[in-house]
């Protein structure tokens, strides 16, 4: 029985880790500039899961997001996460 409750759990945590990874956007662009430790300024490509045509914007990075291999001209793809009525970077790669 006790088995039974724990693979019960995992699958819903695993539903539940799925449903949300699914959420992320994916887009690519070029860093412009980096405005705070957490902010960054991406040139990016049309993202047409959010209707929105190629431009320039500051994005919010969240804290776990390694940027210390970043630099201002970088290629890199990255993951737009919904938080409340804004989005916010949640994956970085080049």
């Amino acid at each position: 029985m006790k088995s039974l409750l724990i693979r019960t759990f995992l699958i819903i945590c695993l539903t539940t880790y799925q449903a949300f990874a699914d959420d992320a956007i994916k887009a690519s662009g070029i860093i412009v500039d980096f405005k705070q430790k957490s902010q960054i300024t991406i040139h990016h490509q049309p993202i047409p899961a959010l209707e929105w045509d190629e431009m320039t914007m500051d994005f919010k990075v969240e804290n776990h997001v390694n940027m210390q291999d970043l630099h201002k001209g970088d290629k890199i793809l990255f993951e737009l996460t919904p938080i409340e009525d804004d989005f916010i970077i949640s994956k970085i790669t080049k």
